[in-house]
């Protein structure tokens, strides 16, 4: 009686994984195929010109005085003709020399909101909201640097009076990135596909705060313990609107490359990002939101349960031979060892700056899901963040 139980959990358990991580995306390839016709949004909507607008970028900083002139440079060099374009310095308190500096190399559409103590990156951004009356704001943080015609590109699909947020094209690392950032490479394009095909099928309703921007209308404010990739597109559709996604607004970002940091911001942000998400549950809904609860579901929730889905894929694996007397009841077991095996290679090659595709893929998915196993654990626990120590 146990036998056929352990099998039919192992098939749950190894299904969801394998949609997680790969069932979803060919999901949304399959239908954007059979119903490419109508899944054309956003290339209709870059493509439809506007009223003139004005932009603000909001960048929070804290002690970031040191590439802050690079930054500054980097945005206002931006060629934009839709409108006039400010930036806006969120400083979350901030002891270094900041203000000299922005005002020795800067303009005079450059300004800095402070708070003396470090309220967090949410509560600043909340203060310095308050302060913005442009009609599109475009979330930024200090070492993001946007390439060429990113702001023309992202504004662009507000032309569109049904999009409340655009998501720009993230991409991490460079030519000087190390091992383990290569070896997330794999797992980050996968998610900038899903992305444009959500937003294709207007079902997007996750986002980058490093390159995100909002309808200043549709803002509403954050709570201290939650951030703006998550919030800004959940209250955006929770409106009425949508969230368009713009490839040719191209942002880069550089790559945690310490196995100890990439474990903690995952962990951060799983703790903030599940918080943020039930706060609004109605989204989850399958009967009132069909598209986003699939999609949130899909995307977000059961890759933040990965965790659980693993640990009780191996335990099946486990118990199945002692349930069994067939030859092929070690089979789970031994691929979970063989996983295992590939993972500590992985992590081998990459404490020694050596890149192995396969294997250090497979360390990477470790170490994400060992991120969200803390994220988890600490939301259980009712932890709440709402100052922590950026890159």
């Amino acid at each position: 009686m146990a036998e056929p139980v352990l099998v039919a959990l192992l098939l749950v358990f190894g299904g969801l994984l394998w949609f997680v991580y790969d069932g979803y995306l060919r999901c949304l390839r399959i239908v954007r195929h059979l119903m490419k016709p109508a899944a054309q949004v956003d290339q209709i909507v870059g493509s439809v010109d506007g009223p003139p607008l004005e932009v603000t970028v909001l960048i929070t900083v804290h002690d970031e005085a040191h590439q802050i002139v690079e930054r500054l440079r980097n945005v206002l060099d931006q060629e934009f003709s839709g409108g006039r374009v400010e930036v806006v310095l969120a400083s979350d308190g901030s002891t270094d020399d900041l203000a000299a500096v922005v005002a020795e190399h800067s303009g005079g559409d450059v300004r800095i909101v402070h708070s003396e103590e470090k309220v967090g990156k949410s509560s600043i951004q909340n203060e310095a909201m308050a302060s913005i009356s442009a009609d599109v704001v475009v979330f930024s943080d200090a070492d993001t640097r946007f390439a060429p015609g990113f702001l023309q590109a992202v504004v662009a699909p507000f032309a569109d009076a049904s999009v409340g947020a655009v998501q720009a094209h993230l991409l991490f690392g460079g030519g000087e990135s190390g091992s383990l950032a290569a070896s997330q490479g794999r797992y980050w394009r996968a998610e900038l596909a899903i992305r444009q095909l959500e937003a294709s099928f207007g079902i997007l309703a996750v986002a980058s705060g490093a390159c995100v921007a909002v309808r200043r209308t549709l803002w509403c404010p954050l709570a201290p313990t939650v951030g703006d990739d998550c919030m800004i597109p959940l209250d955006v559709v929770a409106q009425g609107y949508r969230v368009a996604y713009a490839r040719d607004a191209v942002a880069h970002e550089p790559a945690d490359d310490e196995f100890h940091r990439v474990i903690a911001n995952r962990t951060r942000m799983t703790v903030r990002n599940w918080q943020g998400t039930w706060s609004r549950s109605e989204l989850l809904d399958v009967f009132s939101h069909p598209g986003y609860a699939f999609a949130l579901w899909s995307h977000k929730v059961l890759r933040w349960l990965s965790p659980v889905w693993l640990v009780g894929f191996a335990i099946c694996s486990l118990a199945l031979p002692f349930a069994s007397s067939g030859s092929l009841a070690w089979l789970p077991a031994s691929a979970m060892g063989a996983v295992a095996l590939a993972a500590v290679v992985g992590w081998v090659g990459v404490s020694r700056s050596v890149k192995i595709p396969v294997c250090g893929s497979i360390y990477a998915f470790a170490l994400a899901n060992v991120g969200f196993a803390g994220g988890l654990i600490e939301a259980v626990r009712g932890r709440r963040i709402s100052s922590y120590q950026s890159r």
